[in-house]
């Protein structure tokens, strides 16, 4: 232990303080109070070199977004480059290059729903439909809207709707006629000074539309869900609603003659004024509803009609149409 003192230290102390040294018992506490000093240093270059590591991989982080984020402004634009294109196949390729943004990129997805509307409402508006009185038959070719409006309608009906919390389609005044839009997802559009003569919407999800002042002259809405729609001083002659929830809808002054209303929801309509001459209400539901302003000329209903009560319904024909 005493071999511990350097020689030239020993010459420069006091007789017999060498050993007083040698055998303090204070030399443990200084050894771990130095052994706790290292490991405490060792700690804190840990901790730094995992703080350092952090923050470069943040970095990197931050600037793949804002990569990622600079590919998708670029996208984009090109995207809507595309829409002005006067080629057919450029226009569609930029309608569904939106819908693919839309779904990569939830942050946008309103702005895509209103570019495609807009797309329709400027190449389709109501001035281009063909003349009152022409029969519209979507089945029929020649009376499809063009592709690329038809593209657009499509990425709009398909869309993914979750969060959009009741947020409005905007088609007003627009040209629908002969569109094909069976199962589309449409709550709350606002198609009002349309027309959509010959259009299918079988199934479709119209909660609430707005169809004020609509023209529909032989639609295809049966299984849609209309439910609390907006239908006044529409024209809905030979329109089919078969199986329709119509619940609750505003129907005021509608002209729904020869209309096909057979097993639809009408319970809690609004009915004021409404032309139903020669319509069929075969075993549709009317509970709740006041049909003293209700024009029910030549109407056919089956024992399963359901009336308001104290109604008394003219005679029904024999069958319809």
């Amino acid at each position: 232990m005493g071999s511990a003192v350097p020689p030239w230290w020993r010459r420069r102390l006091p007789p017999g303080s060498v050993g007083r040294i040698v055998r303090w018992d204070g030399w443990g506490r200084v050894g771990r109070g130095v052994a706790g000093v290292a490991a405490v240093a060792v700690a804190v270059a840990a901790v730094a070199g995992v703080w350092f590591t952090g923050q470069s991989l943040l970095a990197t982080r931050d600037q793949y977004r804002l990569s990622e984020q600079g590919q998708v402004t670029e996208r984009f634009s090109h995207a809507i480059d595309n829409l002005g294109s006067d080629k057919l196949d450029v226009r569609v390729g930029g309608i569904y290059l939106l819908e693919r943004l839309s779904a990569g990129s939830p942050a946008d997805h309103a702005t895509v729903v209103d570019i495609v509307s807009a797309f329709v409402r400027t190449h389709s508006p109501v001035s281009v439909c063909p003349a009152a009185g022409t029969v519209i038959d979507a089945h029929n070719p020649d009376n499809r809207l063009p592709t690329d409006v038809q593209a657009a309608l499509t990425v709009i009906a398909r869309r993914d709707i979750t969060g959009e919390d009741g947020r409005q389609i905007d088609l007003l005044r627009t040209c629908l006629a002969g569109a094909r839009l069976n199962d589309a997802k449409l709550a709350n559009v606002n198609i009002s000074g349309g027309d959509v003569r010959g259009a299918q919407f079988s199934g479709a999800d119209m909660e609430v539309a707005a169809l004020v002042n609509i023209e529909a002259a032989g639609a295809e809405l049966d299984n849609a869900n209309l439910s609390g729609a907006l239908f006044t001083h529409a024209s809905l002659t030979d329109t089919n609603f078969s199986h329709a929830d119509l619940s609750h809808a505003v129907l005021q002054r509608a002209n729904l003659a020869r209309a096909n209303l057979g097993n639809a929801n009408l319970s809690g309509a609004f009915l004021d004024g409404v032309n139903m001459a020669g319509a069929s209400l075969a075993d549709a539901d009317l509970s709740g509803t006041k049909l003293d302003t209700v024009t029910l000329d030549g109407i056919f209903y089956t024992p399963k009609t359901v009336w308001p009560k104290g109604f008394t319904p003219p005679p029904s024909r024999a069958s319809f149409r």
